[in-house]
């Protein structure tokens, strides 16, 4: 038992839990769900680093290895120390609430790992607010002829942007030529269903059955927000009692849509 939950020292968070899909591409996003809540009994643990799809570096730390390797490919830990000042900003967690962040470890590489499986162990948070989980296993494959393809038609962009995250903010040449992902096994269908969504001149709330899996709750949450883009305050107010529901992990970003701050509203209007 530690000190925090006898009583002693400061409130702590309880160690990450993470979901994560069976398989990557190399090149294209990496992306795991990072669930917070906080161990310590009737405590809340206050500025807490920021973080979401967009950007994670900061927040988030990533040790990868190969299996059979001594060393990691990737070491990148969490700010030492956290700046309330940084853009990204700082939250509060309270006892027996849970957040949940989706984050994209390929923001990390520094250069592209070789396909194989690997050890990934992740880290969030400064020393005092620190939360990790041991080490999971995750495969990593090299692109097929068509996703290569893919790959060099947005490698101008994409090294533009510098990460896939921001390549979802940086609003296109000719937005209507952007399209929804081609299928579920499309490595980039978040990442293009969000630019679509924040750029697109259509809007449509039937575009998000191919966000199943891993992106089921964002792709609800996403739901609630083009709904709160198209004025339907019924729908929108129904979406939410929804969510709050069946994931209480994503009330963080429900409340950000019910004060008027949801991110496709935002980006829209700015067109």
């Amino acid at each position: 038992m530690s000190n925090s939950e006898i009583g002693f020292g400061p409130p702590a968070l309880a160690p990450l839990e993470i979901e994560s899909l069976a398989e990557y591409v190399l090149g294209f996003p990496v992306h795991v769900a990072a669930t917070l809540r906080v161990e310590t009994p009737d405590a809340s643990v206050g500025r807490l680093p920021c973080a979401s799809c967009f950007k994670a570096v900061g927040a988030f730390g990533l040790v990868l290895t190969k299996e059979g390797d001594a060393l990691p490919v990737v070491s990148v830990r969490p700010a030492a120390y956290f700046d309330a000042r940084r853009r990204a900003g700082t939250f509060v967690l309270q006892s027996g609430e849970t957040r949940r962040i989706l984050i994209d470890l390929s923001e990390f590489f520094a250069d592209t790992p070789g396909p194989g499986m690997y050890e990934a162990a992740i880290e969030y948070g400064p020393a005092l607010k620190h939360s990790a989980i041991p080490p999971f296993r995750i495969r990593l494959r090299a692109p097929s002829h068509d996703e290569e393809l893919q790959l060099d038609a947005l490698r101008p962009e994409i090294e533009d942007s510098e990460t896939w995250g921001m390549w979802m903010l940086a609003r296109p040449a000719d937005p209507g030529s952007l399209s929804l992902p081609a299928g579920k096994t499309d490595p980039l269908r978040f990442n293009r269903t969000m630019r679509y969504l924040l750029y697109s001149p259509r809007l449509d709330v039937d575009v998000f059955d191919i966000l199943d899996g891993i992106y089921a709750p964002e792709a609800q949450a996403l739901r609630a927000e083009v709904w709160q883009a198209l004025g339907d305050t019924e729908s929108l107010e129904r979406q939410i009692s929804y969510m709050k529901t069946r994931y209480p992990g994503l009330n963080w970003w429900t409340e950000e849509i019910a004060i008027g701050q949801g991110r496709i509203a935002f980006y829209r209007s700015q067109h």
